[in-house]
């Protein structure tokens, strides 16, 4: 039987929505509309993988933490356990924020069934927190990162770099810090600055300075450095773990292109074929059940493209005996991969420029 991962998206923040995006979690009226349209998608999309197991789960978006562990359990009991079995479930991640986490919240989040956190650290210093408008701070995650591994453990940090006021020495010390938390996965990401947010218009003013591109390449050299001596494994761009058990089973079956369910706004789902579809974003029309679905069937040009770019963006690569000549041709005129026989990869030192890499490799 194959076998699929559900995205539960939970688009609330406590934050402005001028800052995220995401709506502001004090309307708890939409909030409880929300969920009961999370239900009713579940139910109605459980025929497209009514003959599928459920291999993971996870509860991402905004904030997921401001979801209280009875409404997580309501959304699991009603609208997941009527269409499947969570015997299959493997994996079952909840987002956290460190502001949110206390042992009685993690307890109850254990007793539903989740078996995996992973929390947005960002970074741990406090001057670089208040400057991206973060409302933790590094004591604060710290003190949260101790409590998690109390109740779970499998355990992941978010980390940013290329921040404001950001150097290779902070960046260093932190990765340093995080790495002797005793925590199992790092997902670390280059800043990206979102369209019309207040970072965006105090960079623009001259506010807040960002690293420049050197010291952002040394900053990833750094990171790269030291997970190599702690003995981490780099499998993904953005992800690397301690040993191979904790891979983030989820967020691997988007590059391996397993099928996925997406539930909330701005969600997609994923047949596993040629079918792939995607809520529209709007939040109060989603709250209302009057969300609109824009569905995409995948060419033959489409796969292709997207196994060149998922595979790409792994350590294990794109075996292209199984491509057509002329992409064969591209990826050996390509001095930038390195090649084991008929696996192409790019090189870990590459990663930081794999957009401009794969593109290249489109047909």
């Amino acid at each position: 039987m194959n076998s699929f991962g559900l995205y539960i998206h939970v688009p609330f923040c406590r934050t402005k929505c001028s800052y995220c995006g995401f709506y502001r979690v004090t309307d708890i009226k939409l909030r409880k509309k929300y969920i009961e349209n999370v239900i009713r998608e579940l139910i109605e999309k459980s025929g497209d993988f009514s003959k599928m197991s459920l291999r993971s789960i996870y509860v991402g978006g905004g904030t997921p933490s401001v979801l209280k562990a009875d409404e997580l359990k309501y959304i699991i009991d009603e609208g997941v356990k009527n269409k499947w079995s969570l015997d299959s479930v493997e994996e079952f991640t909840v987002e956290v924020n460190p502001d949110d986490v206390s042992i009685e919240y993690l307890r109850e989040l254990k007793n539903v069934g989740v078996n995996r956190i992973s929390m947005g650290v960002q970074c741990l210093e406090d001057s670089i927190l208040k400057t991206i408008n973060r409302r933790h701070t590094s004591e604060l995650a710290r003190s949260a990162v101790k409590l998690i591994k109390k109740e779970f453990g499998n355990v992941s940090l978010d980390y940013i770099f290329g921040l404001p006021d950001q150097t290779v020495e902070i960046v260093k010390r932190d990765i340093e810090e995080m790495l002797n938390m005793g925590v199992q996965h790092l997902s670390v990401y280059a800043l990206s600055i979102e369209e019309g947010s207040i970072l965006e218009r105090q960079v623009d003013k001259g506010i807040v300075s960002l690293p420049d591109e050197e010291e952002v390449l040394a900053q990833y050299d750094v990171i790269t450095e030291l997970m190599s001596q702690y003995g981490w494994r780099h499998y993904e761009v953005s992800n690397y773990a301690c040993a191979d058990k904790y891979l983030a089973l989820h967020n691997s079956s988007y590059w391996v292109k397993m099928p996925y369910m997406g539930v909330g706004p701005a969600a997609s789902s994923y047949d596993g074929n040629i079918r792939r579809w995607t809520n529209a974003e709007n939040v109060k029309a989603y709250s209302e059940g009057k969300y609109e679905v824009e569905e995409d069937i995948l060419s033959a040009e489409d796969l292709l493209n997207e196994r060149i770019m998922l595979g790409l963006r792994t350590d294990k690569g794109v075996d292209i005996s199984q491509l057509d000549y002329n992409t064969q041709e591209r990826f050996r005129s390509n001095n930038e991969l390195v090649a084991e026989g008929s696996i192409y990869r790019i090189p870990e030192n590459k990663w930081m420029v794999y957009n401009r890499i794969v593109s290249s490799l489109f047909v």
